[in-house]
């Protein structure tokens, strides 16, 4: 008869202690909890954004030798030579025929110069590439409770940065 009674308590006593430790749940929800951590440096991740080649073009006045400020001189040279000489007289008429046509020269040079017709529009091209850096994320050191972790964030997370601490059980 003791040992019908002996096997009974030895059942309850295990029977009473399996109880508690089956009412405790190792869910995730009863295993985890929020806590702040110390952000050690935030380093901003840039990535290079280039834009599509494009044409940019502008309008130039180039002077070019010759051309009508040449074709002005002379024709200035020959109508103020011929002046001179219709002026001058005697001795004199070939230094009158000399210097109209050196004034003649001089004024058909301007005249030229003034029209533009040396000045000549070019229309100059060059392919230009834009490109633009932007911060697409921050590479972030933080330490919790003596240990160092990493983590790419989209954020800057400041002196400190949120973390949830999961207890896992050894298996």
């Amino acid at each position: 008869m003791k040992q019908p009674m002996v096997r009974s308590a030895l059942l309850g006593l295990f029977a009473v202690a399996a109880v508690p430790v089956a009412a405790q749940s190792y869910g995730p929800e009863a295993a985890s909890y929020a806590a702040q951590a110390r952000v050690v440096s935030a380093v901003p991740v840039r990535q290079v954004m280039a834009s599509a080649p494009r044409q940019e073009c502008w309008t130039e006045h180039e002077e070019s030798r010759g051309g009508n400020r040449a074709a002005g001189a002379v024709l200035g040279g020959i109508a103020g030579g011929l002046i001179g000489h219709q002026i001058g007289s005697g001795s004199g008429n070939t230094a009158a025929t000399i210097a109209g046509a050196l004034g003649g020269a001089a004024v058909g040079n301007e005249v030229g110069r003034r029209s533009g017709g040396d000045a000549r529009a070019v229309e100059r091209c060059r392919t230009v590439s834009d490109s633009d850096e932007r911060v697409v994320g921050y590479d972030v050191v933080y330490r919790f409770q003596g240990r160092e972790f990493t983590a790419r964030l989209p954020y800057d997370p400041g002196p400190e940065i949120p973390v949830d601490v999961t207890v896992t059980p050894r298996g």
